[in-house]
């Protein structure tokens, strides 16, 4: 069985392969409710604004490797956000 990293990764070189860019981004952070340090994901997406700069779109933040696989997968399945 293949880890989420492992997995999350493949979904991102899936997309990579159809055009589609997102990168993912790793924070640690204080918890105070579990007093411990805790990952944040973050999914991020370039894209042009009006003013024809290009910007960073957060697709989602999060402290679950789960919840940026399964929106990778909807991403690739054609869920486009």
């Amino acid at each position: 069985m293949a880890s989420l990293r492992q997995v999350a990764h493949k979904l991102q070189l899936a997309l990579c392969q159809k055009g589609i860019y997102i990168k993912i981004n790793q924070f640690q952070v204080y918890s105070e409710k579990t007093k411990r340090l805790v990952t944040k994901y973050v999914l991020q997406q370039n894209a042009i604004a009006q003013n024809g700069k290009r910007k960073n779109v957060t697709l989602l933040e999060t402290y679950q490797l789960a919840e940026v696989v399964k929106t990778l997968a909807a991403i690739y399945g054609g869920d486009e956000r």
